[in-house]
């Protein structure tokens, strides 16, 4: 039978009761909260002990520890169930962790897993070491905790709310000094006590401080040497073995009025230090900022829309390719495209000297002038002793040349023709 708030006779062993005042009876405690070892853990409806019920769904079978005698699988009943304490919330226990039981109004509930060896990964067992998470902490950052000097100690800084899974994975709510921030991570590296840009996936909003500042811990062993590693968008990780001239950076400063592409990317927000500040370090545009990196990231829009818009600029960019895809129409809405950074760079035709800058051509009034000047070379005659005669083509006789004009004239007939594009079109050059 299950035990959770009980009646527990004491021991008094220990003292000399031998009097003729005192009963040699042992007292009797009420113990609320008792603690026990779990059974069985339901996790879902057709676990063998939830029976089709949903409300025994994160229920747990357990004994406790006055229970300890009894057969662990055989003699499991409804006894042995026990509820979450707590609404909303539950951190479902393992089987052999250590919970706390208890009894309200007729009802069992548990507490618990308990923090018995402060592992997230198991309250009791010992799994193999590579297996085991550290605990996160919340390492001291000068430039963030401390931006104005103000902190003497080390431990003058607050705490986070953090939610540890059993596996490496966790959401931390927080603080850098006065400004908020939320990180959640999933599959860091078990021997990394906080989270990283290592980590399988990382979701971060923070209120002040840049990337690099909040993970300053990003690092990689090389010959027992650990090497700290800044973060870097991955279209431009630089591959030794081939030879990129179009990093996503480049193009960045370039539209910034060739301003340090670091300043732009990986500061946004930084926080200077004191030091910073009185050599004359130019603080950067502070501002809440939210980043996501993962091995692949895909964001669908099911049945609607995905709108992805800027008060600034919008920068993609890719290590390989970048593909577009629409099933009807790609409307791009500019006053100005340029295809390629050296079509904007290329100073216009009319500086003398400088590289000719290249428009596209507009299909249809191409094709217009070059019917005209068909119409006009059909017209065009020669002269024998003051008599227009029709120009002949190559040897042949007058007029030969006017059928051959006709048929390329009919191979650019609007709209049959295979010069201009019935699929890709271009504004004209009218003030809009």
């Amino acid at each position: 039978m299950g035990k959770g708030s009980t009646w527990v006779s004491t021991n008094r062993d220990w003292l000399n009761w031998n009097t003729p005042f005192i009963s040699d009876k042992p007292d009797m405690a009420w113990y609320q909260f008792v603690p026990g070892t779990v059974i069985m853990a339901v996790t879902g409806i057709k676990h063998k002990a939830c029976y089709g019920n949903p409300k025994n769904i994160n229920s747990i079978m357990a004994i406790s520890y006055y229970d300890s005698e009894i057969d662990k699988t055989a003699d499991m009943t409804e006894d042995n169930r026990y509820f979450a304490l707590l609404r909303g919330t539950v951190d479902v226990p393992a089987i052999g962790d250590q919970v706390l039981l208890c009894t309200f109004a007729d009802t069992q509930y548990y507490l618990g897993p308990l923090n018995i060896d402060g592992n997230p990964t198991r309250s009791i067992d010992k799994l193999d070491e590579k297996n085991i998470a550290m605990r996160l902490e919340k390492k001291y950052n000068e430039s963030l905790d401390n931006p104005y000097n103000e902190k003497t100690s080390l431990r003058n800084i607050q705490g986070d709310l953090v939610f540890e899974g059993r596996y490496s994975n966790s959401i931390r709510i927080g603080s850098r000094d006065v400004n908020p921030y939320i990180i959640i991570s999933n599959g860091r590296f078990p021997k990394y006590s906080v989270e990283t840009m290592f980590d399988g996936s990382i979701l971060g909003m923070v209120q002040k401080g840049s990337i690099r500042q909040h993970f300053i811990s990003d690092s990689k062993i090389e010959n027992d040497v650990e090497i700290p590693l800044p973060f870097i968008l991955a279209s431009d990780i630089i591959d030794p073995e081939e030879e990129r001239k179009r990093l996503m950076s480049q193009l960045i400063s370039h539209v910034n009025n060739e301003e340090d592409a670091t300043k732009i990317i990986y500061d946004y927000g930084k926080l200077l230090t004191v030091e910073e500040r009185e050599a004359g370090e130019e603080l950067n545009i502070l501002g809440s900022q939210m980043f996501l990196n993962s091995d692949r990231i895909i964001i669908n829009s099911r049945s609607d829309s995905l709108f992805l818009s800027s008060a600034k600029n919008v920068h993609i960019g890719a290590g390989n390719t970048l593909t577009i895809s629409t099933e009807k129409e790609t409307i791009i809405e500019s006053s100005n495209v340029y295809l390629g950074k050296q079509a904007k760079e290329t100073a216009p035709s009319y500086i003398v000297g400088a590289d000719v800058q290249q428009g596209m051509v507009l299909g249809e009034n191409l094709r217009e002038w070059l019917a005209e000047l068909i119409d006009l070379l059909v017209s065009s005659n020669g002269h024998c002793q003051g008599a227009p005669i029709p120009l002949g083509a190559e040897n042949g006789p007058p007029g030969s040349l006017v059928p051959k004009l006709i048929k390329l004239k009919n191979l650019i007939i609007k709209d049959s023709n295979d010069i201009v594009s019935t699929k890709h079109f271009i504004e004209d050059n009218r003030e809009r």
